[in-house]
């Protein structure tokens, strides 16, 4: 019998499987938490990759922006770090503007230091945000991005790595375009998805745009960070954004891809992050990676503390008879984002997905997945399946098979 504890935000849950049961996959090679974030990312502003030191490229008269995923793990530190990196190029406060990808209560900021407050904090949204025109691609795609992005002197992109299903590697470049585009351009780019994410070697032609788009640009300054188990982060990348993005193919395939020898009957997951940073989107791609390692018509069970509101269709979604016809109704909602609907169908399609979240049971039950009261009863599904996984940080890590599925 061993004895596993999983911690599903806020607390921690033990749970005993016989060691017949537990099927246990394993990593190329495990990668610790940083001990030191902020000494972590500052000792990149000084070595990036294929860049000079940021602050070299820096003057004390250049209006900087900053593209910020708040939601990583993180956050707050890697952003700290960067700020008083370009404090010692000379350039103040007020000349730089922290650009998120979507409007929220921005609560990090009573997390930095007074030094490091007096930027504007803006918000992108397709439909109303002011945008100028950039380029165009050689393919003849016309360019507009958000305003203050192209009149920037020099741009940051400061996200995390990450699997994806359009990008297959997503950080950098990926979180300006087509993420600060307009709406045309968002809806066209954002529909063509991957239920697995193949290596560089495959084609992604959007990122071949997105690296256009970064070289018109003037190819913003990247810092990325690799998201461990928790709130951990593992690992900091920073500089180009091309030559960053194959250091972080690397880092990922090595550090956060989860092998099983076979399909097993009933995948358990944790997310990464802590309750506020978790969301709808992290329940289906954690719902989408664990369809691939589990049997048809098993059983997947996410345990989160999400809550709050769910993303644009979910009305369109839940009114219909299927997940698969939910999905199918949304076609015809270019306003939608229909990824987390189409790897949430997917999963569904696979296996039955329970939920343990701070969302009400009926609207759980709406998305075509069984509610959780509480963390215990995921003991009930383990004594119930023949073989069980377990994967910590599940919406970051993907699952592969090591051979084919019997």
């Amino acid at each position: 019998m061993s004895t596993i504890k999983l911690n599903t935000g806020s607390q921690t849950v033990e749970y005993q499987i016989p060691d017949g049961k537990w099927v246990q996959g394993q990593y190329e090679s495990k990668s610790p938490a940083l001990p030191d974030l902020l000494h972590a990312v500052a000792e990149q502003l000084e070595t990036p990759l294929d860049f000079p030191a940021l602050r070299s490229a820096l003057t004390p008269d250049d209006h900087l922006v900053i593209v910020f995923r708040d939601s990583m793990n993180g956050a707050v530190q890697a952003l700290q770090a960067v700020l008083e990196h370009i404090q010692q190029a000379g350039v103040q406060m007020e000349q730089v503007i922290v650009l998120m990808p979507s409007q929220q209560e921005p609560i990090w900021k009573q997390q930095l230091p007074a030094h490091c407050l007096g930027f504007h904090l803006e918000y992108h949204d397709p439909a109303t945000s002011k945008m100028a025109y950039l380029a165009s691609t050689k393919a003849g795609r016309r360019i507009y991005l958000n305003r203050h992005v192209v009149d920037a002197d020099q741009i940051i992109i400061l996200s995390n790595v990450r699997f994806d299903a359009i990008y297959g590697i997503a950080c950098g470049l990926a979180d300006v375009f087509p993420v600060l585009s307009d709406v045309p351009t968002r809806t066209e780019l954002n529909r063509v998805f991957h239920s697995h994410v193949p290596d560089l070697k495959h084609s992604f032609p959007i990122w071949g745009e997105a690296e256009e788009v970064g070289w018109q640009l003037g190819m913003p300054f990247v810092v990325c960070l690799a998201e461990g188990i928790g709130t951990a982060v593992n690992q900091v990348f920073a500089g180009n954004a091309a030559a960053m993005r194959k250091q972080a193919d690397n880092w990922l395939r090595k550090h956060a891809t989860y092998r099983l020898p076979y399909q097993v009957d009933l995948v358990v997951i944790t997310l990464t992050g802590t309750p506020d940073q978790q969301d709808f989107t992290s329940i289906a791609e954690a719902a989408i990676h664990a369809s691939r390692i589990v049997h048809q018509g098993g059983r997947i069970a996410i345990l989160s503390e999400v809550s709050g509101v769910l993303p644009q269709g979910s009305e369109i979604f839940s009114a219909a008879e299927t997940a698969v016809a939910g999905l199918s109704q949304l076609r015809h909602q270019p306003e939608v984002d229909r990824l987390p609907w189409w790897q949430l169908a997917t999963a569904l399609e696979q296996a039955t997905v329970y939920l343990f979240s701070h969302l009400s049971q009926e609207v759980t039950e709406a998305l075509f997945i069984t509610p959780l009261d509480n963390p215990s009863q995921v003991g009930q599904l383990m004594e119930q399946a023949k073989t069980v996984a377990i994967v910590e940080g599940g919406n970051r890590t993907l699952m592969e098979l090591s051979k084919s599925p019997s």
